[in-house]
């Protein structure tokens, strides 16, 4: 009896959900707001997130810290001596939180055959995020041209979510791969 007493004084009161599972957000959840930061704290807090490996930055942590990390993200997405994965990252940052300046931003990295390929995904997504009544449009030069077979890959499945379908389909028979546009094809048949 006492046994049974102890296991459960030191179970644990609060269940986790299981690893892996992403909770959802809460119904009654509006848009995030800035938190009021230092100039000092927002560096802190961009160098943080472009700095994590483990745990995704999410488009509601870059939200919080606001239009104040824009020019630092900015400055960082085009800095070709940063890391591809820090500019990614400003990239993802800069869609998250939106400027004026950022539909533009995201367009010409995609469209830039010289940025990394980590670089050009994260502007093709950021891009989908920030225009996406152009995509179709200005993304269909990307996959058509792109050299780089995973740039294509992304700007098809990216066009394909957006009503590029018809430039998706003709360049999937312009593949050597075609296993490279199964995605991207698979997201066109659903949509008919």
């Amino acid at each position: 009896m006492l046994a049974l007493l102890i296991v459960l004084l030191s179970a644990p009161t609060q269940m986790n959900p299981p690893r892996g599972v992403k909770p959802q957000a809460a119904p009654d959840a509006g848009t995030v707001t800035p938190a009021q930061m230092s100039d000092e704290e927002v560096q802190q807090r961009i160098e943080m997130y472009l700095g994590t490996i483990h745990r995704p930055v999410t488009p509601g942590m870059w939200q919080r810290v606001g239009p104040k990390a824009l020019p630092q993200l900015e400055k960082i997405a085009r800095d070709p001596e940063q890391l591809p994965t820090r500019r990614a990252g400003a990239l993802n940052g800069i869609a998250a939180i939106g400027s004026l300046t950022a539909p533009d931003l995201m367009l010409e990295m995609a469209k830039d055959e010289k940025q990394p390929t980590q670089v050009r995904i994260a502007a093709m997504i950021g891009a989908e995020r920030v225009v996406p009544d152009r995509i179709a449009q200005d993304l269909r030069p990307v996959m058509e041209n792109a050299t780089d077979g995973q740039v294509r890959r992304i700007a098809a499945e990216v066009m394909a979510a957006h009503g590029g379908c018809t430039a998706v389909r003709a360049q999937a028979k312009r593949e050597q791969n075609r296993e490279r546009m199964a995605k991207a094809l698979k997201t066109c048949s659903q949509k008919r």
